[in-house]
């Protein structure tokens, strides 16, 4: 799931997670249309911008939901109702999944964050290839805990 949601190997994670049927595999999903829009994109895409019509087929039947065209309703609802999809995998596969896509998103909120206040202090990068998610809990941690004193400053 870390690498899905970070891009790593193109979409191979995130189709591999597809394939299964894990849910949370929407947000990578989603990842990477917002990538895909904003390269094909001649202007700054709109706050209320439509996902393409076979994303959305493949948002739908990965989750059993359609939540519209809108990628923002589809990030509100893989914030606040991804996890009551149907899973293949069990109580406790489905909560290390949703661990690490928070931690993912923490990162990627910093990240987000420090490009609009252009900061551009040095803060390592996570070990994103710790193993263990509690391990990369803490190192997202570490660089979030990083990033706010640098944006203190």
């Amino acid at each position: 799931m870390r690498y899905a949601l970070l891009s790593c190997g193109g979409d191979a994670p995130a189709t591999a997670l597809e394939s299964m049927q894990i849910p949370q595999a929407a947000e990578a999903i989603l990842l990477e249309e917002a990538s895909y829009q904003a390269f094909v994109a001649t202007k700054p895409l709109p706050p209320d911008w439509q996902i393409r019509a076979d994303t959305k087929r493949r948002l739908a039947t990965l989750t059993g939901k359609d939540i519209g065209p809108k990628w923002q309703d589809w990030l509100d609802f893989c914030d606040n109702g991804i996890d009551r999809c149907p899973t293949p995998l069990s109580a406790d596969q489905a909560s290390e999944v949703n661990r690490v896509v928070r931690a993912i998103n923490t990162y990627w909120t910093v990240k987000a964050r420090r490009r609009r206040e252009d900061h551009l202090i040095f803060i390592p990068e996570p070990n994103f290839d710790v193993p263990g998610t509690a391990a990369l809990e803490q190192e997202i941690e570490k660089y979030r805990l990083a990033a706010d004193k640098a944006l203190e400053r």
